[in-house]
């Protein structure tokens, strides 16, 4: 039993007490048992505070992943845009989309400009995600995790789930476009060869018109003296 002075007798011990006593006892078994006996302690006395501690680790920053794609494909880090600005300078709320490549991502809301480019950084990894799973691509950083739920989007209460199936929707709908825009382009092609073709034809008339009229010119020519 530890002796403890008479006034901590009738409350409870303070944290840094209570540790530097774990400390006491943890010393005590090593210097009777060695190390594996402490180690043994150790893990049997602290499993379920480790186990608190590692499920409560967050995973990768969504700014971190994005940026390792960026730099990948562009070489360049993520652009951050603020759209938006909302609540007095105590309580600003900032909209945040983020741009890879030129193709700018949904924004989201956040109650400081980092806390934004998170989310924003957050919902660029969702579509990319989908749209990888669209087209059977392996990224990096694929096992990101939202931002804690501590900093939740300022006036939105969309579950994971709801982000994910809107992530897939827009990557849809970009692919869609993708498509649309090359359907579009192939008549254009068309049209550009049939307009060479044509441009090319009145050349050769021009030029057999051209050579008609010399040839006629050179037959009326009186004859030398």
């Amino acid at each position: 039993a530890a002796r403890m002075g008479s006034g901590m007798r009738n409350r409870a011990l303070p944290r840094s007490v209570l540790a530097n006593l774990y400390e006491a006892v943890l010393g005590a078994v090593y210097l009777d048992g060695g190390f594996a006996a402490a180690q043994i302690f150790a893990l049997e006395t602290l499993k379920g505070p480790l186990e608190r501690v590692r499920k409560s680790q967050p995973g990768p920053n969504p700014k971190q992943v994005l940026q390792q794609r960026s730099q990948v494909l562009t070489g360049k880090p993520p652009n951050y845009v603020v759209l938006d600005q909302r609540g007095k300078a105590h309580a600003r709320a900032f909209l945040v989309a983020a741009e890879v490549n030129n193709n700018c991502y949904p924004s989201a809301w956040g109650r400081t400009r980092k806390e934004a480019e998170r989310w924003a950084a957050h919902e660029a990894l969702i579509v990319q995600d989908a749209e990888a799973a669209l087209s059977g691509e392996n990224l990096i950083g694929s096992a990101h995790q939202a931002p804690s739920s501590s900093e939740g989007f300022v006036g939105d209460d969309h579950s994971q789930s709801d982000r994910s199936t809107s992530g897939l929707a827009t990557a849809r709908s970009r692919q869609s476009e993708g498509s649309k825009t090359s359907q579009k382009q192939a008549p254009n092609n068309a049209d550009s060869a049939a307009q060479i073709a044509a441009a090319k034809k009145a050349d050769q008339e021009s030029s057999a018109i051209t050579d008609d009229a010399s040839n006629g010119d050179q037959e009326n020519l009186p004859d030398a003296p």
